[in-house]
Parts: C-alpha cells; structure tokens; sequence
C-alpha cells in the first residue's frame, strides 16, 4: 500500500473526494523550490535553511480539502471513470460531482440489466452523497446497473470508486 493510500484511509470520507481531486491536481501541477525555509535550531548551532518544494495551482483543490468536516463548503466537484473489480464483479463506471443536488438533467441510456460494454452505454442516476450530487453511469460484468445498485455504498460512488 502507498503512502497516499495509508494517508487516504486516514481522511473522513466526506473528505476522500477533495482529497483525490487535490491528489491528481497536485500529480498533474507543477512544483517550485524557490521559497527558503529555514528551521530554527538549538543556540548552539546555526539555522537550518533550504528549499522546501511549493506547489503552484491547487489553490481551489487545496482550500476545499483543508476546510472540509469543519463545517466549511465540503461540497465536491469533479468528474471521472474507470473499471475496477470490487468484490469479484468488473465494474466499470462514469461519473461528475457537483453541488447541484441532483437537480440536472441526467444522460439517457441503456436501460438497469441491459447489457453493457462501457459505462457510458447505460443510463445515467444521480447519487444523493453526504458530500456532493454524484452522477453516474455504471456497467458491472456487462449489465447495466439500476440505480440501487449504482449508488450502493458497495460500489462506492461516492467514494469516487475507489
């Protein structure tokens, strides 16, 4: 397990979106070490200075994961998809967060139990999170998922999948 993986077990999960959406800011951003930080030491020894690495962009990201469970605007936005085998069966999924209280149009599609070969062949639901308004399209072993099954806590929609 990776150290952003022990970290993640370890954030509230009305939190684990902003955390992933401020990961894969910070994975995709760019980093400067320009800024000197010096650390301040015992009397008899001399600072300790050096560059310590300063992410630019992220901002956004950033604030949303830091103010977030405490009592801050938690809402998460982004958007994804993927396959994943969670508990044995292929699922493979699409999904955008947003803040909208699933009040959007959703995308037609296939109708649940139709047969499926990507997420975006099936009809699309919206996940009412603790967090945000999640809407997604999921195929799981080549069936289209209904919109039980796609907003299951087993699936983890609002968990961005994961």
């Amino acid at each position: 397990m990776s150290q952003c993986e022990e970290f993640e077990e370890d954030v509230p999960r009305e939190c684990r979106s902003a955390w992933r959406a401020l990961r894969d800011c910070a994975a995709e951003g760019e980093w400067t070490c320009e800024a000197e930080t010096c650390i301040p030491s015992s009397e008899s020894e001399s600072d300790s200075c050096g560059s310590e690495p300063v992410l630019i962009g992220c901002s956004e990201e950033a604030s949303r994961f830091e103010s977030c469970g405490d009592g801050g605007d938690d809402c998460a936005e982004g958007d994804g998809g993927g396959t994943e085998t969670i508990d044995g069966r292929v699922v493979q999924y699409d999904f955008s967060s947003d803040c909208s209280a699933c009040n959007r149009p959703l995308l037609g599609g296939a109708s649940p139990s139709s047969e499926c070969t990507k997420a975006t062949d099936c009809e699309q639901f919206c996940c009412a999170c603790s967090d945000a308004s999640v809407y997604v399209q999921v195929c799981v072993d080549g069936f289209c998922a209904s919109d039980t099954e796609a907003c299951d806590d087993s699936l983890g929609a609002c968990d961005g999948f994961h």
